[in-house]
């Protein structure tokens, strides 16, 4: 009969571990891109944050007149709990028609289902004039996040605020494809919005 060796072999490492490059494990963070869109049915339509390079039902927010549209983004309930900690990213594009201004300001919540809990508070965007030869352009806005546990069935939402001046066209884009939208377009702006979180990678470190 074979000798058995008395020899203690390591445990195995965590599956969880794979799905994280060296530098989300030195740093503890794992950062997830939630990218903005819209679905749409006989029912209207509704604003979605997903991690997939879908074709949004509508490229863009368009306003041809004055005012403030909200705009709120909702995940999927989240299938497992996350810790949300350190700077998020939102990253835009804009529009305008002529000498169109827009601004834009938003703010980073969780919610329940009944209560939303703001983890980036609200971050103003700078205003953004349109001229002959450049009609849009990429804004980025940073959030230094409050640690925030989601649970599992609480979803992550993103409220953006956009405002316009006068009644020149303006749009903001919403697309992970990053079409071209009314006026919204160019090889320097992109549709695309991009929202970039955070999350403790949580592997036993």
């Amino acid at each position: 009969m074979a000798k058995i060796l008395n020899q203690a072999f390591p445990p195995l490492a965590p599956d969880a571990i794979a799905s994280y490059d060296y530098t989300d494990i030195a740093n503890g963070l794992g950062v997830i891109n939630f990218k903005a869109f819209t679905t749409e049915t006989s029912a209207g339509v509704a604003y979605v944050l997903g991690t997939n390079n879908i074709y949004s039902a509508v490229i863009g927010n368009y306003s041809s007149s004055a005012g403030i549209r909200t705009l709120t983004f909702d995940s999927s309930p989240f299938n497992a709990p996350r810790t949300a900690d350190g700077t998020a990213y939102l990253s835009y594009g804009v529009a305008g028609a002529a000498t169109a201004q827009i601004s834009g300001a938003a703010i980073i919540q969780k919610w329940n289902g009944t209560t939303a809990t703001t983890m980036g508070g609200l971050v103003i965007g700078p205003t953004f004039t349109a001229a002959a030869g450049k009609l849009g352009e990429m804004q980025l806005l940073p959030f230094n996040l409050t640690q925030t546990r989601i649970a599992k069935g609480e979803q992550l939402r993103l409220v953006f605020y956009m405002s316009s001046a006068g009644a020149d066209d303006t749009e903001l884009g919403h697309d992970p494809q990053g079409r071209d939208g009314l006026v919204l377009s160019g090889a320097s702006v992109t549709s695309a919005m991009n929202l970039f979180i955070p999350f403790k990678t949580e592997v036993g470190l």
